[in-house]
């Protein structure tokens, strides 16, 4: 059996492939390695595998570039991200060709086909998902519409990973 390990900017996700369905599991984690050890280790133990019937772990992601050859004890390949992408969009929707969108921390748009797999666009947004990235602000000119008043102004902030600290869940005059 194989893994296959996808050590993003933001998840690592670990999956098999096992009589026609799919097991995934996804952990959060800094250091790459770790994060590829303990996803390993969870899919191992959440799914009841034996670690030595995994024959390799296939690793592609920004964090593989980091890994060694071995990984608790498996061998280790790594694999181009938009091979994985290519492969594994025509794969699992069981077409010979395709366009695949990979949203993650970043975007890549990648053309498949039985010959080639080529990496068409996409953009790198990095350091989280697009919804961490996004911020959408929302204001009014007037703190009281009647008076015009330019003191207390309303604003809202909504979204983005940057916003999730202390006190940010309830309203704050700015």
């Amino acid at each position: 059996m194989i893994v296959g390990i996808d050590i993003g900017g933001s998840t690592t996700d670990a999956v098999i492939l096992e009589n026609g369905g799919i097991q995934l599991v996804t952990i959060e984690a800094n250091d790459p390695v770790a994060a590829a050890a303990g996803a390993l280790g969870k899919l191992v133990s959440d799914f009841g595998i034996k670690l030595e019937d995994v024959e390799c772990v296939a690793a592609t992601g920004a964090g593989s570039r980091v890994l060694t050859k071995s990984l608790l004890g498996r061998p280790v390949v790594k694999v181009n991200e938009f091979t994985a992408i290519g492969i594994g969009g025509t794969s699992l929707a069981g077409l010979d060709s395709a366009l695949v969108v990979s949203l993650g921390t970043g975007t890549a748009i990648v053309s498949a086909t039985r010959d080639k797999i080529e990496h068409v666009s996409g953009t790198g947004v990095g350091g989280g998902t697009l919804l961490d990235n996004t911020l959408v602000v929302f204001w009014n000119e007037c703190s009281n519409g009647n008076a015009h008043g330019a003191v207390d102004m309303p604003v809202l902030l909504f979204g983005g990973k940057f916003l999730r600290g202390p006190g940010w869940n309830h309203h704050h005059g700015l």
